[in-house]
């Protein structure tokens, strides 16, 4: 049935791209819609970041990334923080300036219009933002384009690409010799030590200074020498205690703005993963350091110093936030939403895929509005569908080596 369905579906795209075709009205993009490059050496994150996405982007060395009002929101905020306007943390009561309505801060916290979805356009304060949305709306894009941004600005960003990778994979738990209570998972908190320590600026790194305890635990000065000695052969065992070292020093720093970014937060809210030890199945919060990683979301009294952190919600995995966590984060005032594509944003993105696809079948109208509501403007969506729309194109040259060899079908043709 499921098959049944998909064939479907694929079936009316074609319908609706071949109806399409002969016309030659060409969409026209608004020069409003910016686009950024994300590059995969300031952001290595993004390999494990961007699922399909990244096999099918594999060798490029950037990414293109449409600046949507989410990422641009964020950017405002690191640059009110870089400059040292901490802005507002009590709620005011602010007017959208998509739809014009007026959010009340007594009736509602969010920061994202209660009518229409846009974010605010200047955010307030806050210790920690959660992005959420459908899947494939681009929080991930949204999350890599604001940690490259700030990298560019000498921040120093951590990034955990995925936090269902970080805990479930890896052959191995052993228990922790310096976070009592905890065990050690090096597989994942190895990935992110290294990126940390290639991908920020050196100097930024060795402004941040450690606490004595950590001088004499690490026998390093700095963050930067922390990160070279829990890379070593002798200490790797010891990678997911520094990753809790690590960011309880980034909170307290002030040489040096901070970002901690992390990418399907949602995981870390299940009840058990896929380690055992001792005969007991380990939940994610048994993990050394990954308490404290989250700590700004849940607790109120942890905040960075001169920084934030970001998180990104995931509706991929299995794990989903638990139910009570989900039915108060609409109301508390850290959610910023992802929304789909605006009518303005999926034109351009369309006009962008007929470019770098090599369309050059014009666009009409009419299958505009099929695309639309095929997609129902998901980002994910539209990009395979416009996929599925650049095959169709070669149609005409599968019938072709269908005459020239009978034996194969149409579908091993293309």
């Amino acid at each position: 049935e499921v098959q049944q369905r998909e064939f479907g579906r694929e079936a009316m795209i074609r319908r609706a791209w071949r109806s399409a075709r002969g016309c030659g009205l060409r969409l026209a993009s608004s020069e409003a819609v910016r686009y950024s490059n994300v590059e995969v050496a300031r952001v290595p994150e993004m390999a494990k970041m961007l699922g399909l996405q990244r096999e099918l982007k594999r060798g490029a060395a950037a990414v293109r990334v449409m600046d949507r009002a989410v990422s641009s929101a964020l950017i405002a905020t690191l640059q009110r923080i870089e400059h040292g306007e901490a802005g507002a943390r009590q709620d005011e009561d602010w007017e959208c300036g998509e739809c014009g309505f007026v959010n009340y801060a007594s009736k509602s916290k969010r920061m994202f219009c209660a009518k229409c979805g846009s974010p605010r356009s200047t955010l307030p304060t806050r210790r920690a933002y959660m992005l959420t949305g459908s899947r494939g709306t681009g929080k991930s894009m949204t999350l890599a384009r604001v940690v490259q941004f700030a990298r560019d600005r000498g921040w120093v960003a951590v990034v955990v690409p995925s936090a269902w990778h970080y805990v479930n994979m890896g052959h191995w738990v052993s228990p922790s010799e310096m976070t009592s209570g905890k065990y050690e998972q090096p597989h994942g908190a190895l990935d992110v030590l290294r990126w940390t320590l290639e991908a920020n600026r050196r100097e930024s790194l060795e402004a941040i200074e450690l606490t004595e305890e950590r001088k004499e635990r690490w026998g390093a000065t700095n963050v930067a020498g922390l990160l070279e000695a829990a890379l070593a052969d002798e200490r790797s065992e010891d990678a997911s205690s520094a990753v809790n070292d690590l960011v309880a020093e980034l909170r307290d720093a002030s040489a040096v703005p901070v970002l901690l970014a992390v990418d399907e937060i949602s995981s870390w809210f299940a009840d058990k993963i896929d380690h055992w030890f001792g005969g007991k199945r380990l939940s994610p919060d048994d993990i050394a350091g990954v308490d404290l990683v989250k700590a700004p979301l849940l607790d109120p009294d942890f905040a960075f110093r001169r920084g934030f952190a970001l998180y990104a919600d995931t509706t991929s995995r299995p794990v989903k936030l638990p139910r009570h966590f989900r039915q108060l984060l609409s109301h508390m005032p850290v959610e910023l939403r992802v929304a789909p594509f605006t009518d303005l944003e999926l034109r351009a993105a369309v006009d962008w895929y007929c470019d770098a696809m090599h369309i050059d079948k014009p666009i009409d109208t009419p299958y505009f509005n099929s695309l639309l509501m095929i997609t129902q403007r998901n980002p994910l969506a539209v990009y395979e569908h416009m996929l599925t729309a650049a095959f169709d194109l070669h149609d005409d040259e599968a019938n072709l080596d269908y005459e020239v060899n009978p034996r194969l079908g149409k579908q091993q043709q293309q």
